[in-house]
């Protein structure tokens, strides 16, 4: 709608309602899918599990990097699947 309202010279309420329902008319509109709640709410679970694990590794790297600086060294962690 922005690209079908931007050409107007004069953009008021009234006449963007109209160009909305003209498009709407003519058919200048694409379908979209709109995921549900749960699939949103997994995703954003999911990604913040990512996160954390990343900021973990992170900070095991940086405490090993510490200690071998002052010559120790620490095994292998195991590393989650990401």
């Amino acid at each position: 709608m922005k690209g079908a309202t931007a050409a107007m010279a004069v953009k008021t309420d009234r006449k963007d309602a109209r160009a909305i329902a003209h498009a709407m008319r003519v058919g200048w509109f694409t379908i979209v899918h709109i995921k549900s709640a749960e699939s949103q709410e997994l995703r954003f679970l999911l990604s913040n599990r990512r996160t954390l694990l990343e900021k973990r590794i992170a900070i095991d790297n940086e405490i090993r990097g510490t200690l071998k600086a002052f010559g120790l060294k620490v095994g292998a962690s195991v590393s989650p699947v990401l």
